[in-house]
C-alpha cells in the first residue's frame, strides 16, 4: 500500500506499482 502511495505520484510508474503491489502481496502473504 506505501509503496502504491509513493510509485503512485509518477504517471509512468502507476502501471508497475499495480504488479509491484501483486508481487508484494503474494510475498507477504
Amino acid at each position: 500500500v506505501v509503496y502504491m502511495a509513493i510509485v503512485g505520484s509518477f504517471p509512468f510508474n502507476s502501471f508497475l506499482s499495480g504488479v509491484l503491489s501483486c508481487i508484494g502481496t503474494a510475498v507477504l502473504a
